[in-house]
């Protein structure tokens, strides 16, 4: 695996990938940045925090969620797991090791950026901070994990990528009108509106909003348990497709 590891590293170094996706989460930061100057000047430092964690959550699966699913559906259209297997590899392997990759080429990029941002912006409440680091994290490890599920599915890039923003408009709707328990990446998700509340920000959901959730303690637990089990659950479905795919080809 850790060969595997290395071999991938250097290709998503050649082919420009990892310079495309450290640009594009920069630019969704920069994009916060720029809204929250132009739309909140006023805002105290935690809400200014919400506009860069609203930019992440609306552009982030929509942007960076295409780098994701063709990371995954090119090299089978390219016939590369057909030469891993050739060396001794499984699809387990193939998948796995580029889920890591992603993670580890993401996460610390825009883990990052939020804490300098939280330093330009002067906010003291580091709690607060770490609660959005956390929940940014486990949408953008959610996003990844269902770019795996639909390329296992489907291994055409085209079809990919429109089942892909398929489920966003589906999760976006079931976030709506199901208490935001769907996809975490989203402003209508049940994180997102608990954050906003925290930063004393004026928020609107047609289906949290007749529910009293200022009264709710441990609102920090709940708002990154419930994208936790958001990724859990894609996650086995993940491990699911697969050893049902490692199976067939035996």
């Amino acid at each position: 695996m850790q060969r595997l590891l290395r071999f991938e590293f250097v290709r998503l170094i050649r082919s420009g990938v990892a310079a495309m996706t450290i640009a594009l989460i920069l630019a969704i930061c920069i994009l916060g940045m720029v809204l929250d100057y132009v739309c909140y000047s006023n805002n105290s430092p935690m809400a200014s925090m919400i506009s860069i964690y609203n930019a992440y959550t609306q552009f982030t699966y929509l942007i960076l969620g295409f780098v994701f699913i063709q990371t995954f559906t090119k090299d089978y259209e390219r016939g590369v797991n057909n030469f891993y297997i050739q060396q001794g590899y499984n699809m387990i392997d193939f998948y796995v090791s580029k889920f890591i990759l992603l993670v580890l080429l993401t996460l610390p990029v825009i883990d990052t950026l939020l804490i300098a941002a939280n330093i330009l912006y002067n906010n003291s409440n580091v709690m607060f901070l770490a609660e959005m680091i956390i929940i940014v994290d486990l949408s953008i490890v959610y996003i990844i994990l269902l770019s795996m599920a639909i390329s296992i599915l489907t291994r055409k890039v085209v079809q990919a990528v429109l089942i892909f923003y398929g489920f966003f408009i589906l999760f976006n709707i079931g976030n709506l009108f199901l208490l935001g328990l769907f996809n975490p990446a989203d402003v209508n998700s049940f994180s997102a509106y608990l954050l906003n509340l925290m930063a004393n920000q004026n928020v609107t959901h047609y289906s949290l909003d007749g529910i009293n959730l200022g009264s709710i303690q441990h609102k920090t637990i709940i708002s990154v348990v419930i994208p936790l089990l958001d990724s859990i659950i894609i996650l086995l479905v993940d491990v699911l497709l697969l050893n049902n795919k490692s199976i067939d080809s035996q």
